[in-house]
């Protein structure tokens, strides 16, 4: 899994529409406007999950057509936004899969829910700063930003087009 080295800071109000629901959305913290305003995110039984301040969501998510990704997510990619580990907490117990086999040759830690199978978070053993937020966790209440990057497109089908505007990197 490869992604920018950081994300840009989050802008406010970037793409980010918060609302209840099983799936996800958001809630208002203890603060003013979006500083005190959680972001929420639930697997499909709604068990496990992330929340984060609003203030840490990015404004753009990625899209990672390597094999692991692919695998994982049981689609052509796999979407994710990049934040600090630190601004992530964990909802539930996610069981974690320990990803030996990936693209880049690096270890990839990849929590997901025992109960429904969803993949909620991903860290490289290399950089535990950062998390790979899973996108499909913000299904409902939340609206996903825009990739603007698609990483190891060599892997991507002949028939697969790039998002528009999004950085292609092979």
């Amino acid at each position: 899994m490869a992604a920018p080295a950081a994300p840009p800071p989050a802008k406010e109000g970037a793409g980010v529409e918060t609302g209840g629901g099983k799936k996800g959305g958001g809630k208002k913290g203890g603060g003013e406007g979006d500083a005190g305003e959680i972001i929420t995110g639930l697997c499909n039984c709604g068990k496990v999950g992330v929340s984060f301040p609003k203030v840490a969501f990015p404004p753009y998510s990625v899209l990672c057509h390597c094999l692991s990704c692919r695998a994982s997510s049981g689609g052509m990619y796999s979407s994710f936004v990049v934040m600090p580990t630190k601004d992530v907490t964990i909802i539930g117990e996610p069981k974690l899969y320990k990803d030996y086999e990936t693209t880049s040759g690096g270890l990839l830690n990849r929590w997901f829910c025992g109960d429904c199978g969803s993949a909620v978070y991903s860290v490289v053993e290399k950089e535990p700063e950062v998390a790979y937020v899973k996108g499909g966790l913000f299904a409902k209440g939340v609206g996903l930003p825009k990739p603007a990057v698609e990483t190891f497109w060599r892997r991507a089908e002949k028939w697969e087009v790039p998002v528009e505007g999004a950085q292609v990197v092979d």
